[in-house]
This record gives C-alpha cells, sequence and structure tokens, in this order.
C-alpha cells in the first residue's frame, strides 16, 4: 500500500465531521493568514501530542477546509528540494471559507481562500511569521486564566482597514502609522484595559537609524494626537514593542528611544529569536515566557505586559 504522500491533497477526503474546535481553529488561521501545527497546538490542543494536532490538521486539509505548504529552510543560500522542507504552515482554503462566510457579515471576496490570495513573498512571510509567534503566545499564555482577559489580537490587514476609513477625513497630520499587529489585555484585578502595538524590525532598512527614528517619532506625534483611540478604539495604549534579531540591535534601539524629545517611554524592546543547538534561528516567543518582564525601555528598565499589581497574590510570581 502506498504511503500517503505529505504534499499531494488525497482525491478521496478522509471521514470528518466538523466540531466547534475545528471552526476556531478554521477562525484562527483566517485571522492570523499563516498558522504552524505548533501554534494551532498551543491554542487548541493545550496538552495533546503532536500527532493528535498533525492528524486532525490532515483531516481539515483532506476536506479542503485548510491549505498547507511547507517552509522552504534556506539558511545556506540555497533552495532545498520539497521533500526536505519539513515545517507546514496552515492557510485557508475554500471551504474553510465557507465556514467564515456562514458565519460573519463578510463579503465572499473579503475572505482569502485561494493560494493566490494567500501567496506571500518569502522575506515578508518570516516577518510575518514573527509576529504571529507573539501574538499567538500571548493568546496562549491568557487562557484559563482569570486575572487576564484577552480582549482582542489584531493583524496589520485589520489596522489598515481601520485606518483607510479615516484617511480622508484629515483628522492627523500625515503620515499616519500601522503597526504589524495589536494587542489588548484587560486585568480585573486593577480594572485597567492595555493595548500593545507591535514593530518587528528583522533586517536593516534604508537609511537605518534614520529611518526608524523618524518612525518613532511619528508614533510619538500620533499618540499624542489620540491617534490609536481615534482610529482604532485603543484608549490606552501601553506601549509599542519592537521586536529585533540581537541583543545589540536591541541596545541600538534602546538608546536611539532615549534621545527622542518626547515618547520616550512608549518603546520597549526585546529580541524575537535565538540559535538552537543546529545553529538555526528558533523564537523566543511562547505561552510560558511571552508575560514574563522580556522588554526593556528607553531608560533600561525591565517589563512585563502585565502592569504591577494585576495580578491575585497567589499568581503574583508566575509572570516573573
Amino acid at each position: 500500500m502506498t504511503k500517503p504522500s505529505r504534499f499531494i491533497r488525497p482525491d478521496k477526503p478522509m471521514n470528518m465531521s466538523l466540531t466547534s474546535r475545528d471552526e476556531k481553529i478554521i477562525w484562527a488561521v483566517y485571522k492570523h493568514r499563516y498558522l504552524s501545527c505548533e501554534h494551532i497546538k498551543q491554542l487548541f490542543f493545550v496538552g495533546k501530542s503532536d500527532t493528535a494536532v498533525q492528524t486532525r490538521l490532515r483531516r481539515l486539509w483532506s476536506n479542503h477546509l485548510l491549505d498547507r505548504y511547507y517552509r522552504p529552510f534556506c539558511y545556506d543560500g540555497t533552495k532545498r528540494s520539497c521533500w526536505k522542507a519539513s515545517t507546514p504552515y496552515y492557510t485557508l482554503a475554500e471551504k474553510g471559507a465557507e465556514v467564515i462566510w456562514d458565519n460573519s457579515v463578510l463579503d465572499w471576496d473579503e475572505i482569502p481562500k485561494t493560494p493566490q490570495q494567500n501567496a506571500m513573498g518569502w522575506a515578508y512571510l518570516k516577518h510575518h511569521l514573527v509576529v504571529t509567534d507573539l501574538l499567538v503566545a500571548v493568546e496562549a499564555a491568557c487562557q484559563d486564566r482569570d486575572d487576564i482577559e484577552l480582549v482582542s489580537v489584531e493583524r496589520e490587514r485589520t489596522l489598515r482597514q481601520a485606518e483607510r476609513k479615516v484617511r480622508d477625513r484629515k483628522s492627523f497630520s500625515s503620515p499616519l502609522q500601522i503597526s504589524d499587529g495589536a494587542l489588548t489585555l484587560r486585568f480585573p484585578q486593577t480594572d485597567q484595559t492595555l493595548t500593545f502595538h507591535v514593530e518587528v524590525v528583522r533586517a536593516g532598512v534604508k537609511q537605518g537609524n534614520r529611518t526608524l527614528r523618524k518612525r518613532m517619532e511619528t508614533y510619538a506625534r500620533l499618540h499624542h494626537q489620540g491617534y490609536f483611540a481615534k482610529v482604532f478604539g485603543h484608549k490606552n495604549v501601553r506601549a509599542i514593542l519592537f521586536c529585533t534579531t540581537t541583543d545589540q540591535r536591541a541596545r541600538g534601539f534602546r538608546d536611539m528611544a532615549a534621545h527622542l524629545p518626547h515618547g520616550r517611554g512608549l518603546f520597549w524592546f526585546t529580541t524575537y529569536q535565538q540559535n538552537n543547538a543546529d545553529g538555526l534561528p528558533i523564537t523566543t516567543f511562547y505561552p510560558d515566557t511571552v508575560l514574563k518582564p522580556i522588554w526593556h525601555g528607553a531608560d533600561g528598565q525591565t517589563h512585563s505586559l502585565i502592569p504591577p499589581g494585576a495580578l491575585s497574590c497567589k499568581d503574583e510570581k508566575s509572570p516573573g
């Protein structure tokens, strides 16, 4: 008997009944555009084996609810053959789009559901996945807790749609700014609701530090003008989270923020990757680490996404 291919969808779909968890997976894939098996495990299969997750995802893929593509590893500068591509990423397929369409007010054409609509360049996909690592880790870390409520997770696409609605009102001096994503957390213990915007800086940018400084200055100006509240409904933006590749770059960014004339306290910095045993970069954002004080302000102080006093006494040690 021929072993099923990881890369070619079988002609006959596997038997399955769509469950409420399947629908949540489909919605998560729609929101984030691309999710790995690890992301989906963190969100929906806590305590389950990798095999259990992979088996369910294969059924969703087999039934055209999800598409999957294998991430090529090109760290040595060459494109490797398909069978060496080991990391699948899941995105929405047409039948999955029908689930979204049936349970929302979205127009059919608004839902990306084909390889062409979901396509991303390799460089942008790597950038996109860093944002996903952070947002999914926070979402997973907040599950089953009564001291932290995840109010919303918004991707760049959602933020851009909101920005377009006010673009023509000329409510703000240009240019405006769109982050890579945003998350809003509520803390019942202190009755605080805080929003964090995310900026990933993977590679060098044109004109380097000058461009990045200008971006920070724009964020500070817009924050002062009430931009985040008026455009996105984010009434209390606590920080812009800058995620970069090395400690050295993060220190350089902190020094840059420290010399801004205004808004220095708005920016926090961290690194998003470290090298594994094989010398390949892996993410540092996981549910058990992402709420810890891994962020550093322009003044060098460390910060957590959880504000002081927000945890109940029995949980006060959990983020540190």
